[in-house]
């Protein structure tokens, strides 16, 4: 198994999409999506990505695929329940920006109608 398949599959267990991961480690989508599946990727994205994912390069290069090792090397930095918590706040968050785009959406609307009463 590359570098590229073991980086999708620790992203996956982790909830990270593509994106988010591309937007962390400042690269596009397509880049991470092309390391993904070529496993073809320079030193300095691959420790970028591997910091972002919390993983050490040895523990990448140990990994077989089957299964995780020991879970709690993906998650060191934090416990099942502050996890979960975490999801949720990122769910929250992500409501939040939904309804605040849908806001000025709106906001758009009224002000070209404005606008047009305006005109007449």
């Amino acid at each position: 198994m590359h570098i590229g398949e073991k980086i999708k599959r620790i992203r996956a267990f982790k909830r990270i999409t593509q994106e988010e991961l591309a937007a962390k480690t400042n690269v596009s989508r397509s880049m991470i999506s092309h390391i993904e599946r070529t496993g073809k990727v320079n030193h300095y994205t691959l420790v970028r990505i591997l910091k972002t994912l919390n993983v050490t390069e040895k523990y990448i290069n140990d990994f077989d695929g089957r299964h995780f090792a020991n879970e709690s090397d993906l998650n060191s930095d934090f416990n099942k329940s502050e996890i979960e918590l975490l999801h949720q706040k990122l769910e929250r968050f992500e409501n939040e920006n939904k309804m605040l785009k849908d806001l000025i959406k709106s906001q758009k609307k009224n002000i070209e109608m404005l606008e047009r009463k305006r005109k007449k």
